[in-house]
């Protein structure tokens, strides 16, 4: 009956879409680029729709170039520590885990993340793999951050935030630029682009290589290449085509824990993609989009290990000595994406702008032995609609909904609607109520993962020791979507003149049918377990956050966001009240002097947490990065050589015990020419 109802809400809504395009009676002009320079930024994200951020139906937080320079970050995944409610932390050296308001494991699958409109969100596992994206920081021109849920927008898996990375159009990054890093922990970094002009097309090479040791006392080194390709072509005064594609090639240290103990592997990635969208200008009210995407994912990852200690002891309680035994887990696969989208973007008149339209995705998947039992198929289709309207002078009203039918939980739909009171240019109130999915990964909707133990057959073996597999995941197959209600409340003041920015949030959320990952002891083999994804615990999670942006005359910003978040939860299945640390500080001064010179302070302060895995839980700790650039110029040649130096205020564990974040200094020199 839900999703009956569901069909035909959104059917109404997009029948009231066509309707008001049918009545249209004024001409207004779209926002043009140069709206994204005006005191108020603009955002893309929220709702499909560019819209002065403090009319954005969610609170919203922008890294641009400026900031992302001044953090001295090497890693994308770093910044996100600017950003209230979001932690930071790493599963190993090579994997960052990027979460908002917790209820995270190590892949952290409820938050979506796009490049440039196109999901970077895995379907196996789910979550982002960040080393992986085929993307520079000196190409990204800013990034979009919604707090909040956004499947209204971008459907099942904008759960609790969506992240959308903004690069730069080709026609910025003309002729050749180059970056070189080096410092401690055998951290070497570099990038060669070449952007160039010809006509109406304007185009940029990226080639890049990263690679450092890791944590100390860990095998985790990363070494990574990647290319990525962009082109931006005009055709005519209504017509522009962009064309993009990215290779990244990875090798990648890991070490096991109990199953395989002492073992070490070199773990291959490799990430392609390619993408086009063409934006056809209908009138000055109406345009409209179409954009298809390729992603293509391979991993490469077995695991073997002769003489097994565990079993070896096993065989030994019955008495027999002296044999060769074999485990070994094949993690090896190859995921691929198709995705083709439609957006049609209209004003029916001055009060009233509207984005709609749908997209059709299938992800394939490719698996090794020990993953026989995956689905290798997964189909979605989706109708989206967004709505703004201006009432009045103060009264602004946003509505938008999301109808998806997949393959794993079948149909949903997810609302949102959002009412502003505008006191006047520089004071908003918003009051935001949404509903949102997330749809289980293919593996824990149906997926298997078995490990192999052989050895020789011999008759007086007890049963079941030798040629038989041993399960680590077994999914039940028929797992709800999860969903959360959410209620925000919030405040935006923007004071241009004074250089000044200030949001503040207070929300709560209901999350229900989490899909928790319990263990249980395997079956005779020591020290192994198996899990069982299963619909699990109900969760409320409440908090508040504030954002303050400050430019003085004195070309100093300052940055400052807090977060207090807690999680109330029964906790059946995993420990989901101990996922988000209670609060959450961090702050960027930047300076900029009067002979060029540039200098910014990091400080981020995050309370204890615990992630959903096994293990301790991880302390309170400080964290302060320092970075100054000296330009250089002459000859037709610019740059900086920056020093960087991170955590310079001690060592502290992350995410797990034994990742052990101690200071790292490096020195980054770039040259445009």
């Amino acid at each position: 009956m839900t999703s009956i109802k569901s069909e035909r809400f959104a059917l109404a809504l997009l029948l009231g879409v066509l309707v008001a395009n049918a009545n249209a009676d004024e001409q207004v002009s779209m926002l043009s680029e140069e709206d994204f320079l005006a005191d108020i930024p603009v955002v893309l994200t929220a709702t499909r729709l560019a819209q002065p951020i403090n009319e954005a139906p969610a609170a919203m937080t922008i890294i641009d170039r400026q900031m992302i320079e001044a953090s001295g970050a090497r890693d994308i995944a770093d910044l996100f520590k600017l950003v209230p409610g979001f932690q930071v932390q790493h599963e190993n050296g090579h994997t960052p885990i990027v979460t908002y308001n917790g209820l995270s494991d190590q892949f952290s699958r409820r938050m979506q993340v796009l490049v440039d409109g196109r999901s970077v969100y895995g379907p196996v596992f789910g979550g982002v793999d960040w080393a992986q994206l085929p993307l520079v920081m000196d190409d990204i021109e800013r990034i979009e951050v919604t707090r909040g849920p956004n499947a209204a927008s971008y459907g099942a898996n904008a759960f609790l935030a969506i992240i959308n990375i903004i690069t730069r159009h080709a026609s910025e990054t003309t002729g050749f630029f180059t970056r070189y890093t080096t410092g401690s922990d055998k951290i070497k970094d570099g990038v060669l682009r070449y952007g160039n002009t010809t006509g109406n097309l304007d185009y940029r090479l990226t080639l890049g290589y990263t690679s450092d040791a890791g944590f100390p006392d860990r095998y985790d080194e990363k070494r990574i290449h990647l290319a990525r390709f962009r082109s931006d072509y005009v055709a005519g005064t209504k017509d522009a085509i962009n064309v993009q594609a990215g290779y990244n090639n990875a090798s990648r240290g890991l070490d096991s824990d109990n199953l395989f103990p002492g073992q070490t592997l070199d773990k291959k990635v490799i990430d392609r993609f390619q993408q086009i969208r063409w934006a056809h200008e209908i009138s000055h009210t109406q345009d409209l989009q179409i954009q298809y995407y390729h992603n293509d994912h391979v991993v490469d990852e077995f695991w073997r290990m002769d003489n097994a200690p565990d079993l070896v002891a096993l065989l030994a309680s019955f008495g027999i000595t002296g044999l060769d035994v074999t485990h070994s887990l094949d993690n090896s696969y190859r995921a691929e994406r198709h995705d083709l989208e439609i957006q049609h973007t209209y004003a029916p008149n001055k009060y009233w702008r509207v984005a709609w339209g749908g997209s059709v995705r299938r992800d394939l998947l490719f698996s090794n032995e020990s993953d026989k039992s995956i689905s290798p198929k997964y189909d979605l289709k989706r109708l989206f609609a967004n709505s703004e309207w201006h009432a009045e002078e103060h009264w602004l009203f946003n509505l938008g909904a999301m109808a998806e039918d997949n393959d794993f939980t079948g149909k949903s739909i997810s609302p949102r609607a959002a009412i502003h009171f505008k006191v006047d240019n520089s004071h908003t109130f918003r009051v935001v109520a949404s509903r949102a999915t997330r749809t289980p990964s293919l593996i824990e909707n149906n997926g298997e993962i078995l490990v192999l133990f052989s050895g020789p057959a011999m008759s007086f073996v007890p049963p079941g020791v030798f040629a038989h597999e041993q399960p680590l995941l077994l999914s039940q197959q028929d797992l709800n979507a999860e969903k959360i209600t959410s209620l925000e409340v919030g405040y935006n003041a923007s004071y241009p003149r004074a250089g000044m920015s200030l949001d503040f949030k207070l929300f709560k959320n209901r999350v229900e049918n989490l899909i928790s990952a319990p263990s249980f002891p395997g079956p005779g083999i020591p020290d192994l377990r198996y899990i069982v994804p299963t619909n699990g615990d109900n969760v409320t999670v409440r908090g508040v956050e504030s954002y303050l942006d400050l430019k003085n005359s004195n070309r100093i910003r300052i940055i400052f966001s807090y977060a207090y978040t807690i999680i109330d939860s029964p906790d059946t299945y995993q420990a989901f009240s101990t996922t988000v640390p209670r609060h959450n500080i961090s702050a960027l001064i930047s300076k900029d002097f009067e002979n060029h010179i540039s200098a910014s302070l990091g400080f981020y302060r995050v309370s204890e947490a615990k992630g959903l895995e096994d293990g301790d839980m991880v302390p309170a700790h400080n964290r302060a990065d320092f970075r100054i650039a000296f330009p250089f110029s002459g000859n037709g040649i610019r740059g900086d050589v920056a020093f960087v130096t991170q955590n310079f205020l001690g060592s502290y564990n992350d995410w797990r015990n034994d990742n052990t974040f101690g200071s790292r200094h490096f020195v980054s020199m770039n040259a445009h020419f």
